[in-house]
């Protein structure tokens, strides 16, 4: 073989062994991409999986730790509820007086919510919503009464102090505003008016003519303005 023929052959070679060679590496880079790729895929699924395991973990603590608050203020309420007859149906007048003042014609069970307990004991100590409603205008009437002057104060005086303590504690005249807006009969609402007796009492004993008479239209006048006073002033102030 001429010398010619020999470095072509061993050119030749050289070329296959070089294409040899980056095909190996080009197969080796392949070989660790995909490695990397596999290890990587493995580490964020474990990341994942961590990840999920985690916020599982964290979602079950939250649900314990709202669960042990629910059964605390469960206990609490449990703890605060009244016990005994007369305790039971003081809160269910404080209650009813409260809710039937500022949201109308709630029900039995809403009133007993409100007194932490069974409204079973709204039917057992009153009869009915009906029954409690009164109950709770005369437990108010009878509480305006004990801040009425002493006696021997003259009409005058205990007209102004009955409006004062109507309109300090204005749960009275909202109760009874709605109800007889509602068509309740005064009846039903109210059987004692200790207020009212002791002003007719009293105008009778400065010897006015018809007392009582000479008390409604003080009463119309005085409660007119407390429901109405707003609606009064703007209409008056209008040009």
């Amino acid at each position: 073989m001429s010398g010619r023929k020999r470095g072509e052959a061993s050119a030749t070679k050289r070329r296959a062994r070089n294409t040899s060679a980056r095909k190996r590496s080009a197969k080796k880079a392949v070989g660790t991409k995909r490695r990397a790729e596999r290890a990587s895929a493995k580490k964020g699924s474990a990341k994942k999986g961590a990840g999920k395991k985690g916020s599982a973990k964290k979602g079950s603590a939250k649900k314990a730790a709202a669960k042990k608050a629910a059964a605390k203020k469960a206990a609490a309420k449990k703890a605060a509820s009244p016990r005994g007859a007369e305790a039971v149906k003081a809160a269910l007048v404080d209650a009813a007086a409260r809710l039937f003042a500022f949201e109308g014609d709630v029900s039995v069970r809403r009133i007993a919510a409100e007194a932490g307990v069974n409204h079973g004991l709204v039917h057992r100590h009153f009869g009915s919503k009906e029954g409690l409603r009164r109950a709770a205008l005369e437990h108010l009437a009878a509480r305006m009464d004990a801040r009425l002057p002493a006696e021997g104060a003259d009409l005058e005086a205990l007209m102004a102090a009955a409006f004062d303590a109507v309109r300090e504690d204005d749960l009275y005249w909202r109760i009874l505003a709605r109800s007889l807006l509602a068509g309740e009969r005064p009846a039903a609402l109210q059987r004692a008016f200790p207020v009212v007796r002791r002003l007719i009492a009293r105008a009778e004993a400065e010897g006015l003519p018809e007392p009582a008479t000479h008390v409604a239209e003080r009463l119309a006048i005085g409660l007119g303005w407390l429901v109405f006073a707003p609606w009064i002033q703007a209409a008056v102030s209008t040009r």
